[in-house]
């Protein structure tokens, strides 16, 4: 309860802050704040709003800022898990990048396929993961193949995206929170 309330607690909180720093004066740190509230890549700890960041890079073909915010996860979420997850992290960035594929190949962009294969070819090529996926800007019906039919299923996408909320929702909720944020739930029970 007191995880949820804290989270709920942020955008009250910078409101807190923002009325602080005129109170102070220091118009060019609030006006700093502002245009970093904008580009809040945590999405006010939200996992659904990430996610839908997430897929909002995905439906707009751009591989660069998903890899970015994914980068950005990693930096700020799971580089500090236990090592036990990182199988779990490995595995859903795996997927999160071979559903931007099939992503790209049901929506006719095979050119975006290929830039995909074309940026990140020296990393893949070390992962044996990826050894049979480099075929496919050049497969005609990939969903027809036996190694990329169940990427193209309804039940691979929703488990897929299930998996990746279940988890994002359970690192953020567990993530520690700014002693701010600790000091608001006091003032709120």
């Amino acid at each position: 309860f007191a995880a949820v309330m804290s989270l709920q607690a942020i955008p009250y909180l910078d409101e807190l802050i923002k009325e602080y720093l005129l109170f102070r004066g220091f118009s060019h740190t609030l006006n700093t704040f502002n245009h970093e509230k904008k580009s809040d890549k945590l999405r006010g700890y939200q996992a659904d709003r990430i996610i839908d960041q997430m897929f909002h890079s995905i439906n707009g073909y751009d591989i660069i800022s998903l890899m970015d915010l994914w980068q950005y996860l990693d930096v700020t979420f799971f580089s500090r898990l236990d090592q036990d997850f990182h199988p779990t992290v490995r595995k859903l960035e795996l997927s999160l990048k071979r559903y931007y594929l099939v992503f790209c190949f049901s929506t006719g962009r095979v050119d975006k396929v290929r830039e995909f294969f074309e940026m990140y070819t020296a990393q893949l090529t070390r992962d044996p993961e990826w050894r049979a996926w480099f075929p496919l800007p050049y497969l005609k019906q990939p969903q027809a193949d036996v190694t990329f039919e169940v990427y193209f299923t309804k039940p691979w996408i929703e488990t897929f995206t299930l998996s990746l909320h279940n988890f994002l929702h359970s690192i953020i909720k567990s993530a520690p929170k700014p002693r701010l944020l600790n000091f608001n739930i006091g003032m709120c029970v």
